[in-house]
């Protein structure tokens, strides 16, 4: 059995808004399907915080299949 190995990729969206914590869904919805019809696959969101809950960016992880 061959083992399966992956690359792996991370794509970091900035919120938007004044104090942040604002997503552009159209650019991020746009963002993921290139990623997709690349052979990407999401395998994790994290947001970064800035203090008292506010997001100051959106971290993807993706893998795919070498």
């Amino acid at each position: 059995m061959a083992i399966r190995r992956y690359e792996y990729r991370m794509v970091t969206t900035d919120t938007k808004g004044w104090g942040g914590g604002i997503v552009d869904v159209q650019s991020t919805q746009e963002m993921l399907g290139e990623m997709g019809e690349q052979g990407w696959e999401l395998v994790s969101v994290v947001s970064t915080h800035m203090g008292q809950g506010t997001t100051r960016c959106v971290v993807h992880y993706f893998k795919r299949e070498i």
